[in-house]
C-alpha cells in the first residue's frame, strides 16, 4: 500500500510545475516534501485539484469516521501538504453521501388546520355539544355488594361548560335517560359530537346499540338534534371532551 502509494505521488508530482509558498526538497526515494520553521515535520507535497488529491481526502474523512473539517485535515496533514486544503476538504464532507444523512433537515411538520366554526363561533352555550363517557366507577349497596357506574360528561364547543350526569350503566335506555335531562337543564343541542374509536370496546359497542335504538333516533329527530360521530382511530378528532375527562378523573 505504501509502495503503490508512493508511485502514484511521484507520479503526479513529476507532472505538474511544483509551486508552494514552503520551500520544497526532495527525500531519499525523490518525493518532493515542505520543509517550514517545524523541525522533523515535512509532509510530502501533493498539488490540489487532482483525482489523488481528492482520494487522499476522502481516505482520510473515512479513516476519522466521517470527521469533521478540523478532524480530517489534521489527519491528512500528518503526512501530506495540500494548497487550500480547508477548501477541497469541505466540498468532499458536503459531497459525502453517510454524511449528507446526518445533515439533512426533517421535514417541517404540517401547519395546524383551523378549528371548526362551531369551535369559535359566538353561539348560546351547548348549542353544540361533545358527548364522551367516564368510569367506571364503582360504589357500595346494602349488604357490602359492589356496583359500577359511569359519568357522562357533556361539554360546550365553544364555551367548553361542562355538564356531568351519573349513569348506572352504558344501555341505551340509560342514555335516552341522561340526554332528556341534559335537554330540559340546558337546552336542546343543535350538534352533538361523539366518539366512536374502536379501541375503546364497551364504548364502541355502546355506541353501535346507540346508533340502531329507534327510540333515541325518534327522539332526537323531534328535537332536530344532529349526530356526528367522530371518524374511528382518529381519538384526537375527540379532543374536545377526551381533554376534560382527564381533568375530571383528577378532581
Amino acid at each position: 500500500m505504501i509502495e503503490a502509494e508512493t508511485v502514484n505521488v511521484k507520479h503526479l508530482q513529476g507532472s505538474v510545475v511544483l509551486k508552494a509558498d514552503v520551500e520544497l526538497k526532495q527525500d531519499e526515494k525523490n518525493l518532493w516534501r515542505c520543509h517550514g520553521r517545524v523541525t522533523g515535520y515535512s509532509p510530502i507535497f501533493i498539488a490540489k485539484g487532482f483525482l489523488l488529491t481528492l482520494r487522499i481526502i476522502e481516505h482520510h474523512h473515512t479513516k476519522t469516521l466521517h470527521g469533521g473539517v478540523g478532524d480530517t485535515m489534521g489527519s491528512i496533514r500528518e503526512r501530506f501538504w495540500i494548497p487550500n486544503l480547508r477548501v477541497a476538504v469541505k466540498k468532499v464532507i458536503r459531497s459525502c453521501n453517510l454524511c449528507k444523512k446526518y445533515r439533512v433537515k426533517p421535514l417541517l411538520p404540517p401547519t395546524k388546520a383551523m378549528l371548526p366554526h362551531f369551535r369559535t363561533d359566538n353561539v348560546e352555550p351547548f348549542a353544540v355539544s361533545g358527548v364522551d363517557f367516564a368510569g367506571p366507577l364503582k360504589y357500595k349497596v346494602p349488604k357490602n355488594s359492589i356496583k359500577k357506574c359511569y359519568v357522562a360528561l357533556f361539554t360546550c364547543a365553544s364555551t367548553r361548560a361542562v355538564y356531568l350526569k351519573l349513569c348506572h350503566d352504558l344501555s341505551a335506555v340509560e342514555f335516552q335517560r341522561v340526554l332528556k335531562e341534559f335537554v330540559a337543564r340546558k337546552r336542546p343541542p343543535q350538534m352533538i359530537i361523539s366518539d366512536i374509536a374502536k379501541t375503546f370496546v364497551v364504548t364502541g359497542k355502546w355506541l353501535l346499540t346507540l346508533k340502531n335504538d329507534e327510540n333515541i333516533a325518534n327522539y332526537l329527530a323531534i328535537q332536530a338534534i344532529k349526530w356526528r360521530f367522530n371518524l374511528s382511530r382518529a381519538p384526537w378528532w375527540g379532543g374536545l371532551f377526551e381533554r376534560l375527562i382527564g381533568i375530571m378523573k383528577f378532581i
